[in-house]
């Protein structure tokens, strides 16, 4: 994750809201795209104009600071309440339970994270919000009551455009028990959003893309989604699923390849970017985005061995596979040859105005 230096010379991180040293405001400033410090009279709670330290220019907080879900300053004269991050979310529960704002700290987070490597990846959607093709949005809801005292579930996907999270997904407890039943390696909000990232990446693919896609990862039409999923469920699954799948998982239907094989990629490219900024690790790959996809395989491979050794130590998971078959390497280059592309434009984001609460 992107760190940085506050005015006073201290490393800030991406996440930070006040500096321990001096009590600056921390944030991210949407001008420069770089964490920095905005002056040391703001509320680091609810923000205020302040001038960012890296690109001295005037700046006020995204409106969601007042609620701990953002960290965010805008240019002073920028349009709407808020920031470029919190304005992909359309739809959020009643923030009138605690509760609801303690898990959207979390969502909000995730999404922040995930947001921050597309810009640095090229990848869709675009960083300027007026200029959208296929827009991404994003809805975090709770399960509800309705009139006759039943349970409306918030089911976690993807449709056309529109990410949608259970806000119970950010409650430890809840997630732990889930990857157990569901026998998952790792379950978390950031592989979360990757994955549903990665549904939304295969519905913007343009037809010319199609051909190469179903080469590597099937024909979507050959199987009727409901059908492999019900096939998969039964336990009727694909032998040997290691030999050409990232997971068990994504050998379900090929939408399912492609949005676990684009986790992968986007958890392999931020292991390195991480590693990276540490003092210890040396200069592990210059330039690491512009880098075919093998030699990014082996180096983020090399680092999350090691760092899978660490966690051995404190009992914790592997942080990811200590091996990726080749057809698997195959896919990833199809999707790290996505950087940078543009395709035909679609449709807009909402207006940069407070967010909507249900």
């Amino acid at each position: 994750m992107q760190t940085g230096r506050c005015g006073c010379g201290i490393k800030i991180f991406f996440y930070n809201t006040e500096c321990i040293a001096c009590h600056a405001v921390l944030g991210h400033c949407e001008n420069c795209q770089r964490v920095s410090s905005f002056g040391s009279s703001l509320d680091a709670s609810h923000g205020a104009n302040g001038c960012c330290a890296n690109c001295n220019e005037m700046t006020r907080s995204c409106t969601n600071r007042s609620l701990g879900i953002c960290n965010s300053q805008m240019l002073a004269n920028a349009d709407g309440a808020l920031c470029e991050f919190c304005a992909f979310t359309e739809m959020l529960p009643s923030l009138d339970l605690q509760d609801n704002v303690a898990k959207l700290q979390e969502l909000e987070r995730a999404k922040r994270q995930l947001l921050l490597q597309l810009q640095l990846l090229g990848l869709p959607p675009e960083r300027t919000l007026t200029d959208q093709f296929k827009p991404l949005r994003f809805r975090f809801l709770a399960d509800t009551i309705d009139e006759s005292g039943g349970i409306q579930r918030v089911y976690t996907g993807h449709a056309d455009g529109i990410i949608t999270l259970n806000i119970q997904e950010a409650d430890s407890v809840y997630r732990e028990r889930t990857r157990i039943e569901l026998n998952e390696p790792q379950r978390t909000l950031i592989g979360h959003l990757r994955h549903e990232y990665g549904h939304y990446l295969d519905w913007c693919l343009p037809e010319e893309r199609r051909s190469q896609y179903i080469d590597l990862f099937g024909d979507p039409a050959a199987l009727a989604y409901e059908d492999a999923k019900q096939k998969y469920y039964s336990g009727d699954r694909v032998p040997n699923w290691k030999d050409s799948y990232v997971s068990e998982y994504a050998s379900m239907h090929p939408w399912e390849d492609f949005a676990e094989s684009t986790n992968l990629y986007l958890d392999l490219l931020a292991v390195i970017s991480t590693a990276q900024l540490s003092p210890l690790a040396g200069r592990l790959m210059a330039s690491v985005h512009e880098k075919e996809i093998g030699e990014i395989v082996r180096k983020a491979l090399d680092i999350a061995i090691f760092a899978s050794e660490l966690n051995a130590d404190l009992g914790l998971a592997p942080l990811l596979p200590e091996n990726i078959p080749s057809a698997v390497v195959s896919k990833l280059a199809f999707i790290h040859g996505l950087r940078h592309w543009k395709p035909k434009r679609w449709g807009s984001l909402p207006e940069r105005s407070a967010t909507n609460a249900v």
